[in-house]
């Protein structure tokens, strides 16, 4: 077996075979080294060493505080990491090298079967199904039907006992058509929107995958992942996952950063089944070979678009790299851009796309949209005025856009006998997770958020939602109110509107149109307004107006005709302040392009413009000392001579 032997002295490591890969080389301790394979190089603390790929012999050298350039270069320099014996501090390596050993454990994916209720449903009645609840099936060969029980899932009985206790009805749309799916062993991409019910459409799922698997031993890792995009999407899927799975035996861990490592390192030595992470920390813990991806089979990504957002691609990409190709995947997403679209054909194979309800960017139909529209320094007395108003033990959620003024609107209302908390990043992670934890409990019933609080949050009682500060992206808008009206229930958005935000009134308006909202009459106020100021700032930059007349931008073209063909190119340096309202002052198509020729024989000895055209005649102009000019038409070849024989003197 490859690896590395320790002798007594703990500077000093004599390698027992050379066909291992992924180590630092040499047999110093400290030293540069390559990094070459899974481990990446270690060295120096200032030295990076590579990262992942075999052979990737320079990895960039690091320092204390990033990583180096170059493949990976190792984070704050990198220790050297030992798949195969023993670690510097003594602790026997529990991580063993993945690649071909990952293959030799074999598992089970595919164990689906119908229950007799679901073979009697006719493909008729499974279509009436999808076509009642908007669910779209693309590249599935195999015929599912949607169930319409959970018991036609065929669940753990644990599992159906602590359904029937929670009071579910039936399974939602994308539950009851993506089980069948999944338990079968097939690669799965969910779209649905917030509130669909999606975190248990993985979840359960996953509960029959483990429970199919041989038993975990010491030194192996977990059987599935899940990766979610923020620290609160992690740790409410946990609670939900671990509520499940200790009724099936079965052990979860959660792992993001701003916590302290310790518990979480403590939570992988005692063998997990289920880790829920965030790629980062997920990252962390691997190198720190306190967890390794040999027995997982089973992938699930949580908001898929938003993790894209956020950056974490190449953490995505380096966590699938550790893990078996023949996995099962699942990517989940409330929206399917181009970057979702592209990672998902590359993450999964052969994959079955399930889509609920429309693939535009849409807001909840249960969701009444409220509108407040007022100058922006009127806002707070409003806010605390409505919030007075809505005040009657009901839960509030409230988004803002920037940290400071969370904590702001919270002293407001503190000031004005209204008890809330606030939840943003510089909120220690102990803070954040005991203010959502009394929000839930109903301790308080206002809490203010950033936007980090906006995607992912299961709170099923959130009777509205406060857009004190309407987002930046209609996106975000539809996310932010979904928090409310979830599983099936009913809520209400109130969002303020002022001038600030003329820019999103379009968007807006296209968005109540989709989910069939009535549209107010101040929001088309607002978007006549932003039209106009667009038009007054597109007809300043083109054709020597008022506002950009004689120096800077002028020239030809049509100041208040927007059409490519009368816009023309002025010349940069001095405009023609006379034909500020000519609707037609360029002489030919071909007249806006003159500018590209602007750098060649633009001015002579007498201040004359030549545009050098291919036209018949050329219009010279002459500026005199007042900066106003004359403009005269000569035949093309007089004009040339005249022009020749001036650069000759």
């Amino acid at each position: 077996m490859s690896g590395f032997q320790r002798s007594k002295s703990f500077d000093n490591f004599r390698r027992v075979s050379n066909e291992s890969s992924g180590f630092s080389r040499g047999t110093r301790r400290f030293g540069r080294g390559y990094g070459g394979g899974r481990g990446g190089g270690g060295g120096r603390r200032n030295f990076g060493g590579g990262y992942r790929r075999n052979n990737d012999r320079y990895g960039g050298y690091g320092n204390r505080n990033r990583r180096g350039y170059g493949r990976g270069g190792g984070r704050r320099g990198g220790r050297r990491t030992f798949r195969e014996g023993y670690l510097p501090d003594g602790r026997l390596a529990r991580v063993k090298q993945a690649g071909e050993e990952q293959k030799e454990i074999e598992f089970e994916k595919n164990f689906y079967k119908e229950s007799e209720e679901v073979e009697d449903m006719t493909k008729k009645e499974a279509m009436d199904i999808r076509k009642e609840h908007e669910i779209k099936v693309l590249n599935c060969e195999t015929f599912y039907k949607p169930l319409t029980t959970f018991k036609q899932a065929d669940f753990p009985e644990n599992i159906l006992k602590l359904i029937k206790e929670k009071e579910f009805e039936k399974p939602s749309p994308i539950q009851a058509q993506t089980w069948p799916m999944v338990m079968s062993g097939n690669d799965l991409v969910g779209v649905a929107r917030t509130g669909s019910g999606k975190t248990l459409s993985f979840l359960l799922p996953a509960i029959v995958h483990i429970q199919a698997q041989r038993k975990l031993e010491k030194g192996d890792g977990p059987i599935a992942i899940v990766l979610a995009p923020t620290r609160e999407l992690a740790v409410q899927i946990s609670e939900i996952a671990e509520e499940f799975f200790s009724r099936c035996d079965l052990k979860t861990a959660c792992l993001y950063g701003g916590a302290a490592r310790g518990p979480q390192i403590q939570l992988l030595r005692r063998g997990t089944h289920l880790i829920v992470a965030t790629p980062g920390r997920l990252i962390d813990l691997i190198e720190a070979d306190e967890t390794n991806m040999n027995r997982v089979t089973y992938l699930v990504l949580d908001e898929a678009d938003r993790m894209l957002d956020m950056g974490f691609e190449p953490q995505i990409r380096s966590i699938v790299e550790k893990i078996r190709e023949d996995r099962q995947t699942c990517l989940w997403s409330a929206t399917w851009p181009k970057e979702v679209q592209k990672l998902a054909s590359e993450l999964t194979n052969n994959s079955i796309r399930v889509n609920v309800g429309s693939m535009k960017v849409s807001a909840n139909p249960n969701i009444k949209q409220q509108f407040i529209f007022l100058r922006d320094f009127d806002k707070k007395e409003k806010f605390v005025e409505k919030l007075k108003e809505l005040n009657d033990g009901k839960k509030i959620l409230v988004f803002v856009q920037r940290k400071v003024t969370a904590d702001e609107i919270c002293d407001c209302l503190f000031d004005n006998g209204i008890r809330s908390e606030s939840i943003h990043g510089d909120k220690t992670q102990y803070m954040r997770e005991n203010t959502l934890k009394r929000f839930k409990s109903g301790k308080i019933t206002v809490m203010v958020a950033t936007d980090v609080a906006a995607r992912g949050l299961d709170i099923d009682d959130i009777s509205f939602v406060v857009n004190y500060d309407f987002p930046e992206a209609i996106e975000d808008y539809i996310h932010r109110i979904g928090r409310t009206a979830r599983a099936g229930k009913f809520g209400t958005s109130i969002s303020f509107f002022t001038d600030r935000s003329s820019n999103m009134a379009k968007k807006l308006v296209k968005v109540l149109k989709d989910s069939k909202h009535e549209i107010p009459e101040e929001l088309w106020k607002h978007v006549r307004k932003h039209q106009s100021s667009g038009r007054f700032r597109r007809r300043g930059r083109y054709g020597g107006g008022r506002r950009y007349g004689n120096r800077g931008y002028g020239g030809g073209g049509d100041r208040w005709n927007n059409r490519r063909n009368n816009r023309g190119y002025g010349n940069r340096g001095y405009g023609n302040r006379n034909n500020n309202y000519n609707s037609n002052h360029s002489d030919s198509e071909t007249d806006q392009f003159r500018g590209q020729n602007r750098f060649r024989n633009r001015y002579n000895n007498n201040n004359n413009w030549n545009d050098n055209r291919n036209d018949n005649y050329n219009k010279e102009r002459n500026f005199d000392k007042n900066n106003s000019f004359k403009e005269k038409e000569s035949n093309w070849k007089d004009n040339k001579n005249t022009t020749n024989k001036k650069i000759n003197n």
